[in-house]
């Protein structure tokens, strides 16, 4: 099993689509920013964007609470999209969403004021781990680690 797990913004509007099988599906790009500093201290930033996609109610929720520039954490697992374009066979990898958690409070206020009887519930469960309640993250890392 594999999880990921990531806190960036939104980076456009959601898509959000119906399938051959009538099952919703919806994309967007998640901004991952990293910070370094160069040879002569210089602060520099690199923005990566990862694909997410999500299927069913997921689908919905994402097309009806999120907005581009949103905090979120979000959670899933790294999946081989392969499709065809130009009758030539494409491949990509795309993170297929499992949680997903406002981290501003302008998200928080929005499902808060819905008419979603649930509120949203579950996909956004600010009371539990993504790895389960007896995970705990460890406070150190070995000195062994990698021999």
């Amino acid at each position: 099993m594999q999880q990921f797990m990531m806190i960036g913004r939104i980076g456009g509007d959601i898509q959000y689509y119906c399938g051959e099988e009538k099952v919703p599906y919806a994309r967007m790009s998640v901004a991952d920013n990293t910070f370094y500093r160069d040879a002569t201290g210089e602060r520099h930033q690199f923005t990566s964007w990862i694909p997410v996609v999500g299927f069913g109610g997921k689908a919905d929720f994402m097309h009806k609470y999120l907005k581009k520039g949103m905090l979120i954490c979000l959670t899933g697992e790294w999946r081989n999209h392969i499709f065809d374009k130009d009758g030539e066979r494409r491949y990509a990898m795309e993170l297929k969403l499992g949680r997903i958690q406002f981290c501003d409070m302008k998200g928080k206020a929005d499902i808060a004021g819905s008419d979603d009887p649930d509120g949203g519930q579950e996909f956004m469960d600010t009371n539990t781990s993504p790895f389960g309640e007896d995970f705990d993250m460890p406070s150190y890392i070995p000195d062994t680690y990698g021999e």
